[in-house]
């Protein structure tokens, strides 16, 4: 099997509870994912694991950080604006 130099640690069948990523622990990844770019860096580390559940978990993480990001730039950032520059 070829090993590249981007998959990381854990063996590529164990599930994420075998590897110390249960549901507390996952709910924890989503909310600090709430930040500006912090999904997208915990997502892009964890999509280049090893373990198939953990890179799952990355591209959940990352399409996460994407769609919120869409929604702070096409609504949110606009609606704060508006309310500060209202006169």
């Amino acid at each position: 099997m070829h090993k590249s130099k981007f998959y990381l640690d854990h063996p590529d069948d164990l599930p994420l509870d075998a590897i110390g990523l249960s549901g507390g622990i996952r709910f924890a990844l989503y909310l600090v994912s709430l930040l500006p770019f912090v999904g997208f860096v915990i997502g892009g580390n964890y999509s280049l694991r090893k373990n198939a559940a953990t890179r799952q978990l990355g591209r959940r993480l990352l399409l996460y950080a994407f769609v919120l990001h869409g929604f702070y730039l096409t609504c949110l950032c606009p609606a704060v604006l508006a309310l500060a520059f209202r006169q």
